[in-house]
């Protein structure tokens, strides 16, 4: 793992708890969820750099879904 990777994680983990924060209805596990299958949607990307930032733009686009076909 390199330095790259261990700074991404710590993003991604960023981006989880920023999520949780902005969506509090939602279980943690859940945002978790999210939040891991759309940065596997984005493995093998050769340009990691804005991995965290659409991690959190299509984790969030999917949490605003999900609450609006529940309500």
């Amino acid at each position: 793992m390199s330095v790259n990777d261990l700074d991404e994680d710590k993003a991604v983990s960023e981006v989880a708890d920023r999520l949780a924060e902005r969506f509090p209805s939602v279980p943690r596990s859940r945002i978790d969820e999210i939040v891991q299958s759309e940065r596997e949607a984005l493995d093998g990307k050769p340009i990691r750099d804005y991995i965290p930032v659409l991690v959190e733009h299509r984790a969030k686009a999917r949490l605003r879904d999900e609450l609006t076909a529940s309500a």
